[in-house]
């Protein structure tokens, strides 16, 4: 969570709310927790003072012990620190798990068979895993008195010890599903990426049984999976998605109230870009987007997986006389770019203040030299409302000359324009004409994941190793 929401009244993180409860006693109320100092989570997951392993768990029998303390949570921050690491902690933690579904009147060990009784029901990417032992996870890890077979005894027994912790990435989205189930008025979710989430993040049909069907979020940012979440969050106004944005896009999700939709480190199609603004029917006023590395492809002569600046400004039009800001980052995949197609321009774009975009987008053929093709591409590209304009320049395009026409016009046709970033060379001639005209020049390019940093546990990447099993005919002879 960013550091600047610790100082809010009544906004609470899940790193600094376990210390404040340890510290309450029970004569003292919960008046004195808006007057504790904090951490920001930068510091404070990493310092001696404070040991996170494990602390998931009991932050949530606290809070299902705690209901008024839990009314009070505002802001959920979950690092990859809190998670166990401990094969000895799962009893401890089904134990909890059990208490706090008691505590919300659900019968827990019921709702999880519910989950299976239908195998086929299950969601794909739930048991994407391991697919054999996720239904006998979920069907009987939390009964008393499970009637299984002696093979799926050791598979469930396995399934909690193996080295890649099948098992316990499993019941760390069950915790915070349950978390999320006991903090009624939440308002940002910050969830880290970590490999102690299952490949689907927290599993659809997690919320639902713990009777969550809306939650009152107007902020997520998420490192993981995220379409569970989004689904129930109808007055998102923020969506800040890093890595994994799962099927997000492959069908129509309604966001009436979202305004600020950022994505880093992800691919989109076309199609899914375009089902994904068609979702934000009340009008964007920022979308920021930063492609992942290892998502281009070199072959001319298939169809890009990869959205195009085209596909950008034609699913935008929906939002031309709302959106103020644009980050368009494509220099992971600069050699899937293709040519804008003619005509292509923001001009009608008359909010539109804040552009970040690659010199490749729009002048991807531009290799040695300007041409004045490309040059008046450029020019008539942006709208004349532009206050900031920050030009990532490819190695491959050289448009200094387009963007020193920026400054010779810029009285004429950017009235508003108050500073350019050029970058990451200097340019020193760039520089003086820009200033002369009262505008700020700079070669300093920043990338949106180097913001987010905070999302972005010790590995991105979920997906887990296939288990070293015993063989089916091993298994056979076990059970004799």
């Amino acid at each position: 969570m960013p550091t600047m929401t610790l100082g809010t009244r009544d906004h609470f993180s899940l790193s600094y709310l376990w210390k404040t409860f340890k510290m309450l006693g029970p004569s003292r109320g919960t008046q004195s927790i808006d007057r504790l100092s904090a951490h920001c989570h930068g510091d404070s997951w990493f310092s001696d003072a404070y040991q996170w392993d494990n602390r998931l768990a009991p932050f949530v029998r606290t809070l299902a012990r705690r209901p008024d303390l839990a009314r009070l949570i505002k802001v959920i921050y979950i690092s990859h620190h809190i998670f166990s690491t401990s094969e000895d902690k799962e009893q401890s933690r089904r134990n909890i798990l059990l208490e706090a579904a008691g505590a919300l009147g659900i019968d827990l060990p019921a709702a999880w068979e519910k989950r299976v009784e239908i195998r086929d029901s299950i969601c794909p990417l739930e048991k994407f895993d391991w697919p054999d032992i996720y239904p006998i996870f979920s069907e009987f890890y939390l009964d008393d008195h499970p009637r299984m077979t002696e093979k799926q005894e050791r598979q469930l027994r396995r399934v909690m010890a193996e080295k890649s912790m099948p098992g316990r990435r499993w019941m760390n989205a069950e915790l915070v599903a349950m978390l999320l189930a006991h903090t009624p008025n939440i308002e940002i979710i910050s969830i880290q990426s970590s490999p102690g989430w299952p490949t689907c993040g927290i599993a659809k049909s997690s919320l639902p049984v713990l009777g969550v069907t809306h939650l009152p979020v107007k902020r997520l940012d998420l490192g993981i999976q995220t379409g569970p979440i989004i689904n129930i969050c109808d007055n998102l106004e923020a969506l800040n998605c890093h890595g994994y944005v799962g099927n997000l896009g492959s069908f129509k999700i309604e966001m009436p109230c979202l305004k600020n939709l950022m994505i880093t480190d992800g691919s989109l199609s076309s199609f899914r870009l375009s089902k994904i603004l068609e979702g934000c029917t009340g009008g964007l006023v920022a979308f920021e987007y930063e492609a992942g590395y290892g998502w281009g492809q070199n072959d001319d002569q298939l169809p890009t997986r990869n959205f195009q600046l085209s596909d950008t400004i034609e699913s935008l039009r929906h939002h031309r006389s709302t959106l103020q800001v644009l980050h368009l980052d494509v220099t992971a995949r600069s050699r899937d770019i293709r040519r804008a197609k003619p005509g292509i321009n923001m001009r009608d774009y008359t909010s539109l203040q804040y552009l970040w975009i690659s010199t490749i987008l729009l002048c991807p053929s531009a290799r040695m030299s300007d041409r004045p093709a490309d040059v008046e591409t450029f020019m008539d590209f942006l709208p004349c409302s532009i206050v900031s304009l920050e030009i990532y320049r490819d190695f491959t395009c050289s448009t200094d000359g387009a963007v020193q026409r920026v400054a010779a016009v810029k009285r004429e046709k950017f009235p508003f324009l108050k500073k350019v970033v050029y970058g990451p060379k200097d340019r020193r001639n760039l520089r003086q004409a820009f200033e002369v005209e009262g505008v700020s020049f700079s070669i300093k390019i920043y990338s949106l994941s180097l913001a987010k940093g905070y999302l972005q546990g010790p590995n991105t990447d979920s997906r887990l190793e296939f288990p070293d099993w015993d063989s089916d005919e091993e298994l056979r002879q076990g059970e004799k």
